[in-house]
């Protein structure tokens, strides 16, 4: 055979007789052409149907090799001018958004005076919906061809959900790839077809505008739009509500909306569950660290990963006030402190460095040595570096932003909200429900998260390069190989379900999929114990019972009647495990007693528990407990509370 005119045989599924024959010296030279007298020539009729020859030559095979390199530095050009192309549309977004915003004010302010006249108009009046109008703008050239068919398929989407729920609709077209769409598909009615242009103008703009005012004006629609809001009042059984509005509409009723300064926290606080409040806060990115730039001062961004980073993109383009944390725990990398600092450098900005507390940290270290998580877990170690810094720079603000997404631990973080009242931490106003948790990619998959990284040109860690994905302390850390999940290279020698830190713990699923509310209804928890320390005491049914009984107490007790599966519970964990190592080696013993399931009856007729968690302090000559009255649960209020007492 000729080196010059190759034979190719191309199978897709060998069988086991043909495997069979292959031997290892045709793996230990892949690229030797056998030579015709060590092998016959194949023949194509005895060989499996399933083969295909492909005849070609080393210069054809040299050409398409060419071929497809030229063809990568075309489409790495185009990704730069694509990159560059979205910078500048995003620029020219923020440049336009102030005027945006006082159209706004200035269109809702005439709506309420209209209201408070009782002015007749379409524009305030409150119809029932019964036929929707739908704005689809596409592209007209092919090249965005993902962009356009994205949009159609959306469309599609949109007119199923209309047709389920009983509504009527009409479309209006713009841009020839909407337009030859539609145009093959007569049994989608459409009002009107538009040309976009190459670079539309205000003017046609303007035509686009008239004809969707006077489809409203003259009734023939009675909403114009698909996307879902979040509506005051609404509770769980009013999830099937028609997607209306992406954005606050400026000419609805004054009733119809919460005004733009008028915080949407308390509805997302009364809303109990919480695939509801996620499916209902439908806000891009962009938007949410706008609004919430605008409620919330100050709002305080945490630097941890390459999904922060992305955030901080996000909050540096809406040109607003904002800060950037992050948790030094005194066992980084050395790239990842070389990050922090080009992250600085690049945006102009300080970032917020937290630190754990040195005496927290020198007693850790005497007592258990440098590594002891190798040996019982991180938990303890995580607590001392994270949890408590995080804790104390939390305690001074409303709200803070996270890179959270539930495809990191599809096993405990699948049911992350993008926006809920945090469950573990407490804010300014100090109590359950005084800080807000933005988690605004929490919906997003990471592919798409590197590629805007790609696109904006961000820098990311050094150590991404080096195959590791999920990034924490030095000892804790490790690369993974292809094909692994990201969360498998932090604290690789525990189970899988225990590969959190303790700064989400109020997000964390069970892998069980027993829920919170299910395991309350059942008086069982499916969750593991909480309030772990050696400076905790353990109270069992006799324990508890025989500490009520005594009259004069050796010392006092500080007992805390809780269910591991309640969040208010969870959320004062922190504070309370750091509360039992302060009066370590004091006069006040630190317990727990578990009183859900069939201790809870008890608890309710003996120990004045009215809810968890429910905290009593048993004084040193009184057999009668007091119970703790503030729904303060930090580690300044318990404390005080215990010094009033003891």
């Amino acid at each position: 055979m000729s080196c010059s005119n190759l034979t190719m045989w191309v199978s897709s599924k060998p069988s086991l007789s043909e495997a069979s024959t292959l031997s290892s010296r045709s793996f230990i030279t892949p690229f030797q052409l056998p030579s015709q007298s060590s092998s016959p020539t194949p023949n194509p009729s005895s060989r499996s149907s399933s083969v295909t020859p492909i005849h070609c030559n080393l210069r054809e095979l040299r050409d398409r090799i060419g071929s497809v390199k030229n063809t990568q530095k075309i489409t790495e050009a185009m990704k730069l001018v694509a990159a560059a192309k979205v910078r500048r549309a995003q620029e020219a977004v923020v440049n336009g958004r102030p005027f945006s915003e006082t159209l706004v004010e200035v269109l809702y302010n005439i709506n309420e005076q209209l209201q408070t006249d009782d002015v007749e108009s379409p524009l305030t009046k409150v119809r029932p919906v019964k036929k929707v109008a739908l704005v689809v703008v596409t592209g007209d050239r092919g090249l965005c061809g993902g962009f356009n068919n994205f949009l159609i398929k959306k469309a599609e989407a949109r007119i199923a959900e209309l047709k389920s729920l009983g509504l009527s609709y009409t479309v209006i077209s713009v841009g020839k790839k909407g337009n030859s769409y539609f145009l093959r598909r007569p049994y989608i009615p459409v009002d009107k077809f538009l040309e976009g242009g190459n670079l539309p103008t205000a003017k046609e703009a303007q035509a686009i505008a008239d004809d969707v005012f006077s489809l409203f004006v003259s009734e023939e629609v009675d909403k114009i739009g698909s996307f879902r809001i979040l509506e005051r009042g609404q509770g769980q059984g009013q999830s099937s509500s028609l997607n209306l509005s992406q954005r606050k509409s400026a000419v609805k009723p004054i009733n119809a909306e919460p005004r733009r300064n008028d915080s949407i926290v308390p509805s997302a606080a009364t809303v109990s569950a919480p695939d509801l409040l996620n499916d209902r806060i439908r806000c891009n990115l962009f938007d949410l660290l706008c609004f919430d730039g605008y409620l919330i001062n100050p709002n305080l961004l945490l630097c941890s990963g390459a999904e922060d980073v992305a955030l901080i993109e996000y909050a540096h383009l809406t040109g607003r006030p904002f800060r950037v944390f992050s948790l030094d725990t005194g066992r980084l990398n050395p790239e990842t402190y070389q990050f922090f600092d080009t992250v600085e450098k690049h945006y102009g900005i300080r970032i917020e460095y937290m630190f754990p507390d040195s005496v927290e940290v020198q007693a850790l270290v005497r007592s258990k040595g440098l590594f002891s998580f190798y040996e019982d877990g991180h938990q303890e170690c995580c607590r001392v570096r994270k949890v408590r810094p995080l804790r104390r720079a939390l305690k001074g603000l409303r709200a803070w932003i996270t890179g959270q997404r539930k495809d990191q631990s599809p096993g405990t973080r699948s049911e992350i909200p993008v926006v809920q009242v945090d469950p573990v931490f407490e804010g300014l106003d100090g109590g359950v429900g005084s800080l807000v948790k933005w988690n605004p990619v929490a919906n997003v998959d990471g592919g798409d998260v590197w590629n805007f990284l790609r696109a904006m040109e961000i820098p990311v860690n050094s150590l991404h390069s080096q195959g590791y994905v999920s990034i924490g302390c030095e000892p804790c850390t490790r690369p993974v190989l292809p094909g692994q999940h990201e969360r498998e290279g932090r604290w690789w020698w525990e189970d899988a379900k225990a590969k959190e830190c303790g700064l989400h713990k109020g997000n964390i699923k069970q892998e069980d999929g027993q829920a919170n509310d299910a395991a309350n209804a059942s008086g069982a928890a499916a969750e593991s114990d909480i309030f772990e320390s050696s400076n905790l005491v353990t109270l069992s049914r006799s324990g508890i019972e025989n500490l009520t009984k005594l009259e004069n107490r050796k010392e006092p007790w500080l007992v805390v009647m809780y269910a591991p599966w309640c969040p208010f519970c969870q959320a004062m964990e922190g504070s309370y495990l750091e509360l039992a190592d302060k009066l370590a080696g004091s006069n006040v013993k630190v317990g727990k007693f578990r009183a859900d399931g069939e201790h809870k009856e008890f608890a309710k007729s003996e120990l004045q528990l009215g809810s968890f968690p429910t905290i009593l302090f048993f004084p040193k000559h009184s057999a009668q407990p007091i119970k703790y009255p503030s729904e303060k649960r930090d580690v300044d209020s318990l404390m005080a509370f215990v010094n009033a007492l003891r």
